[in-house]
């Protein structure tokens, strides 16, 4: 589910931004560095291990990012490629994750055994070899942290999930309304595009409506417009991740 989420509401589709997670989320498109980091940060609310990989081909260059995932929090040594191979791969900008013909979770060792079965997954091949960016070593950039890595953040953590969800977004609101870097286009684009993101489908529709053609930002407005018109009986499965724990 969360995998879904990331690559519905998050994948490249307009140009990138480069800052913290929170501004990458509300300005709705990120490359594959991105997606990951926000995948990476969200896989925290359901106390799960996840770490941002940058994948190599054969002359050294990495052409590609996405996220291991330790889901039962087991893996010790992130700097060991043989234990990253027994991580689950998910890419949040593709949709890809880590389920065989028989629709069981497998680790990487399984898919690199068994290649025929992710045959599909075309950004993991390179120099003419099938899952060949999975083949060669990993580097695991950055890793989040579980519930036990937690000090005085747990008083955060724990003020976030007792907050109303209301209180959250007028923080979020505030913080877009006195950032002087905005104008006010991109302002009246990503409050559309916060309520968007907190799946108040009806909310978002009406911002976004009221961008017009004299905006910068208008073309933005007119996807994400249509994607919820087109898609709002698909939307609501992720009203799930408001009311319970992520699931992967």
């Amino acid at each position: 589910m969360l995998n879904n989420f990331v690559y519905d509401f998050f994948k490249p589709v307009f140009n990138n931004l480069d800052s913290g997670v929170s501004w990458k989320m509300l300005h709705g498109s990120s490359w594959c560095d991105g997606v990951a980091d926000i995948f990476l940060r969200l896989a925290e609310n359901v106390n799960t291990r996840a770490v941002i990989i940058f994948l190599y081909n054969n002359d050294g260059v990495s052409p590609h990012t996405l996220n291991f995932v330790d889901l039962d929090n087991s893996i010790n040594n992130l700097k060991d490629n043989s234990e990253l191979k027994k991580m689950y791969l998910f890419d949040p900008q593709n949709n890809h994750f880590p389920i065989n013909k028989k629709f069981q979770f497998v680790n990487i060792n399984y898919m690199l055994e068994n290649k025929i079965e992710f045959s599909s997954y075309k950004k993991l091949d390179s120099d003419n070899i099938k899952l060949n960016l999975l083949q060669n070593d990993q580097r695991a950039f950055i890793k989040n942290r579980i519930y036990d890595e937690y000090s005085i953040s747990k008083l955060s953590l724990a003020i976030v999930n007792v907050l109303p969800k209301n209180s959250l977004k007028f923080l979020f609101k505030f913080g877009i309304f006195i950032n002087p870097e905005l104008d006010d286009d991109y302002k009246q684009f990503l409050y559309a595009r916060l309520e968007h993101i907190l799946l108040n489908y009806d909310d978002a529709i009406v911002k976004y409506s009221k961008i017009t053609d004299k905006s910068s930002y208008y073309n933005n407005a007119q996807y994400w417009y249509k994607s919820i018109n087109s898609s709002q009986s698909v939307l609501k499965k992720y009203e799930d991740i408001l009311l319970s724990p992520l699931k992967l």
